[in-house]
């Protein structure tokens, strides 16, 4: 089954801002919790599938010269994502430094992997998942359309143009683009009314 018009719309909208946070070195990220309630959101519950294939330790360093030791552990983890039948799948590391309990370090840097592996492998999935973001933090759209996909009110464009080309106000004009901005339409129909437009608009002013 392929995704909806209706999901294929929201993975192709920006990102909101909002949900964007920024590390220490001031890397803009999303959270693990956000991704996921998200997923739910667009795909909805039972449609979508986490598993993590791989979860290798990479060190576990003791701490010497103190009173007890203290434990520095890290891991590297790779999660596949299943939606509508296609696995994206991504590698990534997580640790936990400098920790009390060696327990309680290696727990931590177990999720730390899963969770920035899980992120990395939902990111394929575009802008709402974060991947706009790797273009020097930016929230806009960075997909912008998917070629061949169908638009349901390409066929419009002879009566969008009719209408545009029938208005003799500017409020006129402004309303009927209003109409096409609500309309589900391919890049190269958008490229032909911004060309309409244009040149309606400039005779207007000219009138």
């Amino acid at each position: 089954m392929s995704l909806s018009k209706e999901q294929v719309n929201e993975l192709l909208k920006p990102i909101d801002p909002a949900r964007v946070g920024k590390d220490g070195k001031g890397f803009a990220y999303v959270e693990a919790w956000d991704v996921r309630r998200t997923m739910n959101k667009i795909f909805g519950f039972a449609e979508w599938s986490e598993n993590i294939t791989d979860m290798n330790m990479i060190y576990e360093n003791p701490s010497v010269g103190g009173a007890k030791p203290r434990w520095s552990v890290a891991y590297r983890a790779r999660c596949e994502i299943t939606v509508n039948g296609v696995i994206y799948a991504e590698w990534a590391s997580g640790d936990a430094t400098n920790q009390p309990s060696r327990s309680e370090a290696h727990d931590m840097a177990i999720k730390t992997a899963e969770s920035q592996a899980f992120k990395r492998a939902a990111m394929n999935l575009g802008d709402q998942f974060g991947l706009g973001l790797y273009n020097a933090g930016s929230t806009d759209a960075s997909l912008g359309d998917v070629v061949d996909r169908e638009h349901a009110d390409d066929g419009r464009v002879p009566d969008f143009i009719e209408l545009l080309k029938g208005a003799s106000t500017k409020i006129e004009i402004d309303g009927i683009a209003e109409q096409i901005r609500a309309a589900d339409l391919g890049s190269a129909s958008k490229r032909e009314l911004i060309t309409v437009y244009n040149t309606v608009l400039e005779k207007v002013h000219g009138s």
